[in-house]
């Protein structure tokens, strides 16, 4: 239960970031954002659907896995 707990709130965290990430540097609308999720087919982001949130944030800000990895520590301080 605590594991499960954990694992929800590091990926809620990955998805707050994600989202700033979006709304600020990509300049992607909150618009643009529910249509990805209403796309992806419900109401909560997945682990599956952040994977692929991250894919769209890494080619609209044409950077690598491991740069988007230093953003969000540098995010996260």
């Amino acid at each position: 239960m605590l594991k499960d707990k954990i694992f929800i709130n590091r990926v809620w965290m990955e998805l707050q970031l994600y989202l700033y990430i979006a709304l600020t540097l990509c300049k992607i609308t909150v618009r643009c954002i529910t249509h990805f999720n209403i796309v992806m087919g419900g109401s909560t982001f997945c682990t599956a659907e952040l994977d692929l949130f991250q894919i769209f944030i890494l080619k609209k800000l044409g950077l690598t896995e491991p740069d988007l990895h230093v953003l969000l520590m540098l995010l996260k301080e």
